[in-house]
C-alpha cells in the first residue's frame, strides 16, 4: 500500500492532540475559519 498523504486535524483548544501531532512530526498545514488546525506528516 503506497499512501500519499497522512493527515489529521483538530481544534485549536485541543492542546495535548496539538502537542502529541507535533511530537510526531506533523506539520501544521492550514487553519480554517471553523477553529481547526490542519497537519500532515512530512
Amino acid at each position: 500500500m503506497k499512501l500519499y498523504r497522512i493527515w489529521a486535524a483538530t481544534r485549536q483548544q485541543n492542546a495535548p492532540a496539538l502537542k502529541l501531532l507535533e511530537r510526531l512530526n506533523f506539520v501544521k498545514v492550514k487553519e480554517t475559519d471553523h477553529d481547526e488546525i490542519e497537519y500532515e506528516l512530512k
